[in-house]
């Protein structure tokens, strides 16, 4: 599927969601903001996500949340398609702590344990903070106010410590290949975020990367993967140095 077409097919998928959310939740869904690659111009079919953020005015109900696992699921399905749809609460957003609240989940991807993932129990996540923070710069409402009247500040510092934990993680943990462009471009974003103070593509992250230090490989690779049909392997050791590199950078800055 052409990118253009893939897009436009991303839109249509967000735009069934927000319908369904609306039909489920009712007056209680204060905004649904999209973003993510479909905002940024960077999705590719059958690899991207649609990212839609909920907020509501109270946590949803026990009834809300089976009508809208069950509705998400299916309709992701039957467009075929992979969706990371989040809901949190207008106090959680507007004043995010270091670790907010999710309220509920649902995510279709291939890396998940049959392809879903379901979080019915309100939890804290840390993550939230770089949804928020992308939601806020680059984050688009299909319904409610702009996102930078509903989403607080999120310090740079508190998205560093969390990112930092990442990468440390993935250096201590058995390296997988077929996570390796998750992880290589979530480091390239970190390393932008630290020296730019804000957020990018993943496909212009790993460029911004490769112009700054050329002599990475595993950038290179990620965005080959990425953009191009070619599938070339991503070596541990190319891994770990970008992760060396980019932690370096984030303690420059955390400090």
């Amino acid at each position: 599927m052409a990118r253009r077409d893939a897009a436009r097919s991303a839109l249509e998928t967000a735009d069934d969601l927000l319908h369904e959310s609306q039909r489920v939740i009712g007056s209680n869904l204060v905004a649904v903001i999209l973003h993510g690659s479909v905002v940024s111009a960077d999705f590719v079919a059958d690899r991207s996500d649609v990212d839609l953020l909920l907020i509501v005015r109270s946590p949803l109900a026990g009834k809300q949340r089976r009508s809208l696992a069950d509705a998400v699921t299916k309709l992701a399905r039957q467009r075929r398609a992979w969706v990371d749809y989040r809901v949190v609460t207008s106090e959680q957003a507007s004043r995010p702590p270091p670790a907010p609240t999710l309220d509920f989940y649902v995510g279709m991807h291939p890396d998940f344990p049959g392809g879903v993932e379901i979080e019915h129990t309100p939890t804290r996540e840390p993550d939230l903070l770089f949804e928020f923070a992308i939601c806020r710069e680059e984050g688009v409402s299909l319904v409610g106010p702009a996102p930078t009247g509903l989403l607080g500040t999120v310090p740079n510092g508190w998205l560093l410590k969390v990112g930092d934990g990442y990468l440390k993680r993935w250096q201590e943990i058995e390296y997988e290949e077929q996570h390796a462009e998750l992880m290589v471009f979530t480091a390239c974003r970190l390393w932008y975020r630290a020296v730019e103070g804000g957020h990018c593509s993943k496909s212009d992250a790993a460029r911004w990367v490769g112009a700054r230090a050329p002599d990475l490989v595993a950038p290179k690779l990620a965005l080959e993967r990425r953009t191009t049909l070619a599938r070339p392997s991503i070596a541990r050791a190319d891994v770990m140095t970008l992760f060396s590199k980019v932690r370096g950078v984030l303690a420059a800055h955390m400090t």
